[in-house]
């Protein structure tokens, strides 16, 4: 399974965020994630709407996490990016036809178990991210 590169930067600015003790500003992510500053500004929105984040404006402002870093799948980050769902095989027809259909969902639900059990701090511990 291959992630878009919008998943992949939340991924990495919500590892970078979560080493952090304050606020991190959008430029300072920008800068040191090698990430357009205009491109993030639309991911760190995403991730804001969906609970991840919260931002805080003026001079001290940025970003922080809403919540703990345990508390954040990369599930939940992979869902609020990417489409999980085989949408060739929603029909019922489909669904009868092809051999391959249970087999596949039952692997993406695997993924998905994998993907929930695995938080930020997961990630964050092990990163080779430069802050």
């Amino acid at each position: 399974m291959f992630f878009s590169k919008t998943t992949k930067y939340a991924v990495r600015s919500l590892v970078y965020i979560s080493q952090k003790k304050e606020m991190v500003s959008l430029n300072e992510l920008s800068e040191n994630l090698d990430i357009s500053f205009d491109y993030l500004k639309k991911i760190l929105i995403r991730l804001n709407k969906a609970g991840m984040l919260e931002s805080m404006k003026g001079k001290k402002g940025g970003y922080c996490l809403k919540k703990n870093p345990e508390d954040i799948s990369i599930g939940d980050v992979v869902k609020t990016f990417e489409k999980m769902t085989l949408e060739e095989c929603e029909s019922k027809e489909c669904k009868n036809e092809c051999g391959a259909y249970y087999g596949i969902t039952t692997l993406e639900q695997r993924i998905m178990d994998i993907l929930e059990d695995t938080s930020l701090k997961d990630f964050a511990g092990e990163s080779n991210m430069k802050p």
